[in-house]
């Protein structure tokens, strides 16, 4: 059972430590440079040279910018905390490695003089520390930062102080808590109508600004960082690492709900799909420094790891596990889970290569590859010197719990793409890279680095707990969201999320968003007492939802009186509806039907299937009746007539059945008249023929489709003059079809229609 020493120290850990400087056998580890691996770090023996630098001369080593100042605490960079406090970290921290007790006076007279007891560091002082300040500004979120490095200071050296000197420091920290968290609220409060009680329903004051803000590309074609993201920045996350610090090492209920309120902000507001940061928009505007939004992205989320981690070190692993799909103006990710793992995995994406992406406003493929190289956004600055970071070595601490092969492959420069240790790495900001960001750490790697597995932080001495999740039944989209219900053994509250599927979820509430398969999970995170429990999913099918097609009626028409008709109908989808002539005569052009007979007509209206409804249709039926008397015309006036021999299919026609058998070795002949002759097609209702001497046997064929088909026939013929009176029918092709030279005694065919 791992035992709990401090805010990130155990009684194990501190073994491997000693074990790691060479002070007890077992094999040193992260003590000189490239003792692990190509260019590792050598961090117990940097804390060394830092911890003595530290006993020369201790006051090189504090924050006295704010001293002189009479009047409060103004926003200057000047009076920015940078290095300060870091030697004296390093000597608390080998104080205790080592046993080594020389550094713990001075250690003890820094502390509660030149800081505890420091006028200009009294952060009860209201006059000097003004509570309308920004914990985003200069020098505020400097000064946390370096006063979560002084918490780990006093955490790892408590034991030299006498309990009422422990209160007296504790009390510092706590007053400074408290300012740290009242700036904090007093810029995000305002965001929403009822931050403090859960209520995030956007103000109109956040609306407003986020509308009149410019947006900014976290990359080139990528999601756009508006005021509403660019408000949970490493900054503000500064804060709430040294609230929610100081919260857990006073055991301060208050400063902690705090931090956390502003961690799970964080991960809904500043994350967007695919787990890409906010902060990745800080290279727009800095054409020479492509690299920057990628520093501030690192920046920012170790601060929330640094957070999430020290909750989970006391138990608490409701940051390490959150998932959500929540977000505002482009940070919502329906259907793509953000997490802290997912953060940082997509951060180690740009230094192993997976994650290409350029720091341009122009597209990369317009670039010359040297230009390209430049901007591409991959953890080394063309433009600084040194370029490259070691930042990834930050995520040895969250893998402690996460257990990741992939992280670790990463962080330790093994995985396929990362490149090896670089021999000079860049510092984040005044700090080094190897240290942490803000510097926090005595040396990342040695305290937390390869230490997966060797340690049981997180389960030890903990109740196991389970998971009620009461089944779901299968539904249908568009059915109403619901609640989902399971419970925890432990009674601890349940998070829900989506594994797979067309669904969102916030709180307990599913909503549906298409047809699929859904898997859902439910999880608890466990506590001090409680183990965290396995997760449950259960699995439920969203059926395709029926939908209706509302067809307008129709009313009958009149042939020569009606031309066309528009077509109305509307699918309960909003889905397009087409339409087609199931039966009878007309033609129809997108919802325009167009008469050309007499009969009844059926149309169909039709809207097809998609991923989420259906397929559907409805038909309306109506008649096209003879209109007002038309006055008929022939329509083969002034046409030419075309006579042609037969083809091979007509050689043994059986006017029986619609075709014509002719006398042994007679001829047949053809006289036709095609669309291009007769134009757009025409009702035709009677048909004359004229002869020079009577033909006994003739017919008369339209075209259908491929097919000719009879209009009317004659076998017994012998009248000069033949008239037929036929139903109206389309005529678009008209064929003539005699026997043994007929055609020259035809004088004249007339066609009447309209």
């Amino acid at each position: 059972m791992a035992t709990k020493t401090g805010l990130h120290l155990f009684q194990e850990t501190e073994t491997i430590y000693k074990q790691r400087a060479g002070i007890t056998a077992g094999g040193v580890k992260y003590k000189a440079k490239g003792d692990v691996q190509s260019n590792s770090p050598g961090d117990y023996n940097q804390l060394v040279l830092d911890a003595n630098a530290f006993q020369n001369n201790p006051a090189a080593d504090r924050y006295t910018k704010l001293n002189s100042l009479t009047v409060a605490v103004p926003e200057d960079d000047k009076l920015n905390w940078k290095m300060e406090g870091t030697l004296a970290q390093s000597a608390a921290f080998l104080s205790r490695i080592s046993g080594v007790t020389t550094y713990n006076a001075l250690l003890k007279s820094e502390m509660l003089t030149h800081y505890v007891g420091n006028p200009a560091l009294n952060f009860n002082d209201t006059a000097k520390w003004s509570r309308s300040s920004k914990a985003d500004a200069d020098p505020f979120f400097t000064i946390f930062e370096r006063m979560t490095a002084k918490a780990f200071e006093f955490d790892y050296s408590r034991s030299i102080y006498s309990t009422p000197e422990q209160a007296q420091v504790n009390a510092w920290f706590e007053s400074a808590g408290n300012y740290s968290q009242i700036l904090m609220d007093r810029q995000l409060n305002p965001r929403f109508v009822d931050r403090l009680n859960g209520n995030y329903t956007l103000t109109t004051y956040s609306k407003n600004a986020q509308a009149n803000d410019p947006k900014e590309p976290l990359f080139y074609g990528g999601p756009l960082a508006g005021w509403f993201h660019r408000g949970y920045n490493n900054r503000n996350a500064s804060a709430a690492r040294f609230c929610g610090t100081v919260g857990l090492m006073l055991n301060n209920a208050n400063l902690q709900a705090a931090a956390k309120r502003y961690f799970f902000e964080f991960i809904r507001y500043s994350v967007f799909p695919g787990n890409y940061l906010a902060d990745l928009h800080r290279w727009f505007g800095h054409p020479s420094e492509p690299e920057k939004g990628l520093n501030y992205a690192f920046s920012a989320a170790q601060c929330m790891i640094d957070l999430a981690m020290a909750f989970a070190f006391a138990g608490d692993f409701s940051l390490v596990n959150f998932v959500t799909e929540e977000g505002a103006y482009g940070s919502e990710s329906p259907g793509q889970p953000k997490s802290l793992l997912g953060v940082i995995q997509t951060l180690q994406g740009f230094l192993n290569g997976s994650q290409v992406k350029y720091a341009t406003s122009v597209d990369p493929a317009t670039l010359s590859v040297t230009d390209r190289a430049k901007v591409l956004i991959n953890g080394n600055d063309p433009y600084a010197s040194p370029g490259n970071i070691a930042f990834d070595s930050w995520f040895a601490l969250p893998n402690l719990y996460y257990q990741n092969a992939g992280v670790k492959s990463n962080y330790l420069r093994q995985a396929a793409g990362t490149s090896p240790y670089p021999a000079s790495t860049r510092n984040c900001g005044p700090h080094s890279g190897w240290k942490g960001h803000g510097g926090l750490y005595p040396g990342i790697l040695f305290l937390f680095g390869q230490m997966e597995g060797l340690v049981d932080f997180f389960t030890q001495g903990k109740t196991p707990q389970t998971i009620n999740f009461l089944p779901i039944s299968n539904k249908v989209f568009g059915d109403q969201p619901f609640a989902l219900q399971a419970t925890a053994g432990s009674g601890l509250a349940v998070t829900f999320s989506i594994v797979s599927g067309p669904a969102s979820i916030a709180g307990s509430q599913l909503t549906i968003t298409g047809a699929g398969e859904v898997k859902v999970r439910a999880s608890q995170a466990g506590n001090g007492t409680y183990e965290p429990a396995p997760d449950k999913d259960i699995t439920f099918s969203v059926a395709k939802a029926a939908q209706t097609v509302s067809f307008t009626a129709i009313t009958d028409k009149q042939l020569g009186v009606d031309t066309t008709l528009n077509l109305v109908a509307t699918a309960s989808s909003g889905a397009e509806v087409s339409f087609q002539i199931a039966e009878g005569p007309g033609s129809i052009n997108g919802s325009t039907y167009t008469l050309s007979g007499l009969g009844t007509v059926k149309i169909r209206a039709s809207v097809a299937g998609d991923d989420n409804y259906q397929a559907a249709s409805a038909e309306r039926s109506f008649s096209v009746l003879p209109g007002a008397p038309v006055v008929a015309s022939n329509i083969l006036a002034g046409k030419t007539y075309t006579k042609a021999v037969l083809t091979p299919e007509f050689a043994e026609p059986d006017l029986t059945n619609g075709q014509y058998e002719p006398a042994p070795g007679s001829t047949l002949f053809a006289a036709e008249w095609n669309a291009a002759a007769i134009g757009t097609p025409k009702t035709v209702n009677k048909l004359v023929i004229r002869f020079n001497q009577p033909v006994k046997e003739f017919m008369f064929l339209r075209k259908v489709g491929s097919d000719w088909v009879e209009l009317v026939s004659l076998t017994d013929n012998k009248q000069l003059t033949r008239e037929f009176i036929i139903p109206p029918t389309s005529v678009a092709e008209l064929r003539y079809v005699g026997v043994n030279k007929h055609w020259s005694k035809v004088s004249e065919i007339e066609a009447y229609g309209y």
